[in-house]
This record gives structure tokens, C-alpha cells and sequence, in this order.
């Protein structure tokens, strides 16, 4: 027996149900309502009229309540009624008049309905047992009803489930059982309660039978939610392990042969040596979510961890791959919002400096609810989940159209370089993470990279794409993170790449690409900092701790930098050792001897003869910029300045000259004025 955990429960106080939680007496009020109702009438929607009551983990359960209240079969009056009891609750739950804290609801759920899980004829038994059981005071009684509609199986409802909400209604007398935010079956294994089959509702009232005597026999409290209140144990580090190997979910195998493997035979190996015999365990599974969330996050996907189950190493073979566990599985699966990680095995481990650590540990292995509003006001997702300004209602999602498709073909159409120039610049960026695409002004380098960021994606979803422009004045905490000046002080925040690495990780089975314009503008060094290291393609996913940070940061593999440099700026220094070695460069060529450039103009309507005269004159000026030894084929003009020719003339022609190209000549030549006129007239003539 846990000698600790005994102690704190003989010296545990009385906890009177409706000053602890108003969910008890909203809970009661439901059922009473639903006997002036016609059972057969009633379906899954009044079953969630009932548990969603007692559910209190999210931001806006206050206005869930009321919505599954007025989606139930209840008469309008029961439902007004009802409605203006939650406003009440709410009111006094704010005013912090229970000593729950500002939650109405004591547990959570991994889902938001019983729509796809439960019939209608197990609804109405279940709803019929509690408006039976809910004048029946004496225990025994009580308990050879539940027994005997037990019997049978109810489809969907299970006994975390039922327990929390005969518990609600009776909390004298029922305790819960596999409770998602009490401490379910743990805390009686823990006390040496013998448990039999907890998983089965068959055997609840035995079960209930084995608590009540111990409680009765040892303590001086009856209401059982003061099991759920007790702190089993400080857990200061924890383990959260992967389960998925080539797409096959091993949680099943691994808590009946009460083992973990580590499923590579190259990665992981000292960290998994590294696991203590009686250190604490949980399989998870990390991904993106943005329906059915208990909070608003304005439409944004949301990192979501769900856990499986918890457990303590009891051996470790030290091969890096295989450990003994004691396995305590979920039958409702918990969900860990915000704060994740993908990587098949994380170590997390009490930081003072940062409170997320502990809430997870706390979350997972002593059930605490996950505080949701601290983490919504957090500067990392507050700035994240309020950039867009529509509103959602709960539990729905934004109707988004599906990005359309985007092929090889698209980009080849698009973009005025050859299949084979494309292939090679679609493995260079594959291989290397990091290009760089320079050329002279207009051969399209901004408008190359965003398609090929469309090609490799096969999709036009700019969700995955982020640009930035660099210039003289850019910093480390423009682009990774920084102190900066709040209503009072200084806060921190974070930069453009941080966030979009954060998000890139989110999805690491889809690429995402960062566009920086301009890159060699900025203090590359000062901008990157510490992250010239983790950029490069063999370091990606390792990590260090950032400069304004104790946490550990690291560039995503599936993150993707494409950067843009105009070979023809003679102001800019020339690019730094250090970035170059970590980029690979591609020259983008002038268009204007391609095949696809004339058809692109030609096919916008301007005439064949102006189309000849376009392509052969400035083929002929890039032609002299080349061979001149003072500038070079980094000069040359490119073909985006007649890409927009829907008005293509020889005015349109004419203008474009005279104000965008001679300018560039002069400069080009500011030191020979004449010869700048006499191009300029040998382009207009």
C-alpha cells in the first residue's frame, strides 16, 4: 500500500458536493427535467444533454452546455430554464463561490458528442437508469439496480462514462472508475483495493462494493470525488513514447506483453538507455486537429497529443531498444493540447523556468486538467490563434476550400526554364534544404520560388509558404525571438521563423517552405545567429537552446529555405562564407530566347511582329551587358518585365523602355551616358 497516500486520505476533509462543484446540482436538475419528457423520444442528443454537464476542461463549456441542452429533446420551457441555470452557475463559478476554481465541470473528454458511438435504445435505457436511481437514497438499492442493468452491454457508454455520471448524481455513493480527470483505478490500486475487470461495466457495482468497504472501513469522508482530489505523487520526469511503427499502432501489443520497443535500430539508442528501473512512462501520439476543439482557435489546426496510456519501467535491457513496463491503459484516450512533441521519444523533466513541463507531467500522471486558458494567453499561441478575425462557433471548423492542384507541368507552363533546368533545381532543394536563386533584375526569382514551393507541395496552399524580405535594418529578433516593448515593459516575443518552424512541425509529413527576398541585404550572421548551425540539412531536427530561451529549438527536416539575390545590386557585399557554404545557388536565366516566353506573348494577344521585336532586341542588349567586362551576365534584363502584356502594344512596349529599362541602362552604364542613349534608342526605334 502506498503509506503517503493513505495518510493524506485519513487526514482529508469532507467535500460537500455543491460548494464544491455546481455541476453536481446542475447534473440532478438535467435528469429531474427528463421525467416530464416522452423516453421514447430521446436519443443520443439527450444523453449528451446529461454527461456534458459534468465536463469542464475547456474555455467555453459554459456555452457548450447550453448548446447540448438546446440540442436535446427537452420542452422549450425545461430548456430555458436550464439555460438560465447555467448563466447563474456561471456567475457564481466566476466569483469563485465553489471550490473547484473557475471551471463548471470536474472532467474532461476526448470527444465532443455521443452521436456516432451510442444507439437510441442504449440512450434511453441509460437515461431511464438515472432518472430511476435518482430518488433512491438507500445504497443497496441503488446498487442491485445499477447491477442488474449492467448485465448487458450498452453500447458506447463505458465506465469511465457511466461512473462519472452516477457518481454526479450520487456522490455518496458511486465513485468513478477510470475518470479521465480523477484518478480512476489508480489511486485504489495504489490503496491495495482489489479491482476486478475495470474496464467491464458488468463489474462496476463490484467494484463499487471493494471501495465502499475500504472507505468505510478507513475513512471518515463519503464522498468519493475526495479519491479523485488526492495527490497520488510528485512526478518530476516523465517519458513519452511513440507507438506507431511503419504505420501499425503496437500501444495494443505492447500493454498486453507490458513492454515498449523502440522500433529503430539507429536512433534513440542513448536515450532510451538513459530510462531508470521505477521511472514513469506514457505512450502518445502526436498530431494536428481543428474540428471538435474545446477551445476557439479562430479556425487554426492546433497541436494535439493524445495519451494512451501510462505506466512505470520496471526493467531496462539496455540494448536501446526494449523496456519492461507496467502498463495502466486509457479506455478514453486524453488529449494534451498546445505543448507537443513528435519525435518518437521525449524526456520531459521539472523546469523552474517554465511551468509547461510540469503541467504535462501533472496532466499525465496525476490527472490534473490541462489550464487552457493559460496557454491561450501565452505570447506563442496568443498571436497565433487570434491572426485571423473570424469567429467560429464551438466545435465546428471554418469551410475552407481545398487548395488547388499544382503539378510539374503547371510550374513548366508557368515558369520560362526547361524540364531539365526544373529537375535539377527540384533535387538540388530536396537534397541541400537551402537554395538560394540569384539572377538579374526581372528574371523572375520571386515568383519562381512561390511555384516552386507550389510543385514540390502539389498544391497551391499558401499556409505552407511564409515570405519575408530582408533589408539593412532586420534582426535576430525580427526573425527568431526578442524583448520587445509592451503597454508596462518588455515581453518577449517570438520571430517570423520561429513560429513557422513551430508550425512546419506541426505537419512533419508535409513540406513547408520559408521565402526570404532580398537575403543578401541583411547581417546574415547578426539575423541567423546561433541557427546558421541547425539550418543546415544534416543538422535538421537537432537542438540547442536559443539565445533568449532555456528551451531547447530545433529547424524541422520538412522546412524548406528558398532564398532570392539580384546578382545586379553592386551596394550589397558579397555573401558570407559561412551562409554560402549551407546554400546551394542557381542562376535563373533571361527568357527571351525560350520557345515558351514568345508563346506566353503571343498568346496574350500581342502581335507576332511585336513579340519578334521584343524577344530579338532584348536578346541583343543582354548580349552586349554580357560581354561588357564591367558587368557581366549578372546584368542582363529579364523577361518579367513583359510578363504582364494584357495590354501588350507598342505604347506598352514604349513605356516599359522608357521608364523602366533605360533607367537601368543609365545606371549601368553612369559613366557612359552615351552609350546608355544609344542602346536606349536602338530598343526604341
Amino acid at each position: 500500500m502506498n503509506n503517503k497516500l493513505y495518510q493524506q486520505l485519513q487526514t482529508s476533509s469532507e467535500v460537500n458536493p455543491y460548494k464544491h462543484d455546481g455541476c453536481y446540482g446542475l447534473i440532478q436538475r438535467v435528469v429531474s427535467a427528463y421525467k416530464e419528457e416522452a423516453l421514447e423520444a430521446m436519443d443520443y442528443r439527450d444523453l449528451n444533454a446529461i454527461y456534458f454537464m459534468v465536463i469542464g476542461t475547456w474555455k467555453s463549456s459554459f456555452e457548450h452546455k447550453k448548446k447540448v441542452l438546446l440540442e436535446s429533446s427537452l420542452s422549450p420551457e425545461n430548456k430555458d430554464s436550464l439555460c438560465l441555470l447555467v448563466d447563474d452557475l456561471k456567475i457564481k463559478t466566476e466569483n469563485n463561490e465553489f471550490s473547484n476554481g473557475q471551471t463548471l465541470g470536474m472532467f474532461g473528454s476526448g470527444f465532443m458528442s455521443f452521436k456516432n458511438s451510442v444507439n437510441e435504445l442504449d440512450s434511453q435505457k441509460f437515461i431511464n437508469l438515472c432518472l430511476n436511481i435518482i430518488d433512491i437514497k438507500e445504497d443497496e438499492e441503488l446498487f442491485q439496480l445499477i447491477d442488474d442493468a449492467f448485465t448487458e452491454p450498452l453500447k458506447g457508454i463505458r465506465t469511465a462514462t457511466a461512473s462519472i455520471i452516477l457518481h454526479c448524481l450520487k456522490p455518496y455513493s458511486f465513485p468513478i472508475i477510470n475518470g479521465k480527470e480523477g484518478k480512476g483505478t489508480e489511486v485504489y490500486v495504489a490503496l491495495d483495493i482489489p479491482i476486478d475487470k475495470q474496464n467491464d461495466l458488468s463489474s462496476y457495482i463490484k467494484n463499487t462494493r471493494a471501495i465502499k468497504i475500504f472507505r468505510d472501513k478507513h475513512f471518515s469522508f463519503k464522498n468519493y470525488r475526495v479519491f479523485d482530489l488526492v495527490r497520488i505523487e510528485d512526478v518530476s520526469l516523465g517519458w513519452f513514447v511513440g507507438a506507431n511503427y511503419n504505420g501499425i499502432d503496437q500501444t495494443q501489443r505492447f500493454i498486453d506483453n507490458g513492454i515498449w520497443e523502440n522500433g529503430y535500430d539507429d536512433k534513440f539508442i542513448e536515450l532510451v538507455n538513459e530510462i531508470q528501473v521505477g521511472d514513469r512512462i506514457a505512450i502518445k501520439a502526436a498530431f494536428t486537429q481543428k474540428k471538435d476543439l474545446p477551445f476557439n482557435a479562430n479556425g487554426n489546426s492546433t497541436s494535439v497529443m493524445s495519451i494512451k496510456a501510462i505506466g512505470t519501467v520496471t526493467q531496462n535491457h539496455h540494448d536501446g531498444k526494449n523496456l519492461d513496463v507496467d502498463w495502466i491503459p486509457f479506455i478514453e484516450i486524453k488529449k494534451w493540447y498546445f505543448f507537443t512533441y513528435r519525435q518518437t521519444i521525449w524526456k520531459v523533466a521539472t523546469n523552474p523556468d517554465d511551468w509547461m513541463y510540469q503541467a504535462l507531467l501533472d496532466f499525465t500522471f496525476n490527472d490534473v486538467p490541462q489550464d487552457i486558458d493559460r496557454f491561450m494567453a501565452h505570447p506563442f499561441w496568443a498571436d497565433r490563434y487570434s491572426s485571423y478575425e473570424e469567429e467560429i462557433d464551438e466545435g465546428n471548423d471554418i469551410d475552407r476550400s481545398k487548395p488547388l492542384p499544382y503539378s510539374t507541368e503547371d510550374f513548366l507552363k508557368d515558369v520560362f526554364i526547361s524540364a531539365e533546368s526544373y529537375h535539377k533545381l527540384r533535387t538540388l532543394l530536396l537534397r541541400k534544404k537551402n537554395i538560394i536563386l540569384q539572377g538579374a533584375p526581372g528574371v523572375g526569382k520571386t515568383y519562381t520560388a512561390k511555384r516552386l514551393a507550389y510543385a514540390l507541395m502539389g498544391e497551391k496552399d499558401d499556409a505552407r509558404v511564409n515570405s519575408v524580405q530582408f533589408h539593412q535594418s532586420y534582426s535576430y529578433e525580427d526573425f527568431i525571438m526578442g524583448y520587445r516593448p509592451d503597454e508596462n515593459s518588455f515581453s518577449l516575443k517570438y520571430g517570423v521563423f520561429y513560429k513557422f518552424c513551430k508550425l512546419a512541425e506541426e505537419h512533419l509529413d508535409q513540406p513547408y517552405f520559408f521565402i526570404i527576398d532580398e537575403i543578401n541585404r541583411g547581417n546574415l550572421s547578426k539575423i541567423f545567429g546561433e541557427l546558421l548551425m541547425l539550418i543546415e540539412c544534416d543538422k535538421r531536427g537537432q537542438s540547442l537552446i536559443l539565445t533568449y530561451s532555456d528551451k531547447e529549438f530545433s529547424v524541422p527536416e520538412n522546412l524548406y529555405i528558398i532564398g532570392m539575390m539580384n546578382t545586379a545590386d553592386r551596394s550589397l557585399a558579397i555573401i558570407d562564407y559561412a551562409l554560402r557554404r549551407r546554400f546551394s545557388f542557381f542562376e535563373l536565366e533571361p527568357a527571351f530566347g525560350t520557345t515558351v516566353f514568345k508563346d506566353h506573348l503571343m498568346k496574350n494577344d500581342v502581335d507576332e511582329l511585336l513579340a519578334d521585336k521584343i524577344v530579338n532586341r532584348l536578346n541583343y542588349i543582354n548580349n552586349e551587358i554580357e560581354q561588357d567586362d564591367n558587368l557581366g551576365k549578372g546584368f542582363r534584363i529579364g523577361h518579367s518585365y513583359f510578363c504582364d502584356c494584357s495590354n501588350g502594344d507598342d505604347a506598352w512596349y514604349e513605356s516599359i523602355i522608357e521608364y523602366e529599362i533605360v533607367p537601368l541602362l543609365s545606371e549601368y552604364w553612369f559613366d557612359d551616358q552615351q552609350k546608355s542613349r544609344d542602346y536606349a534608342e536602338e530598343l526604341l526605334k
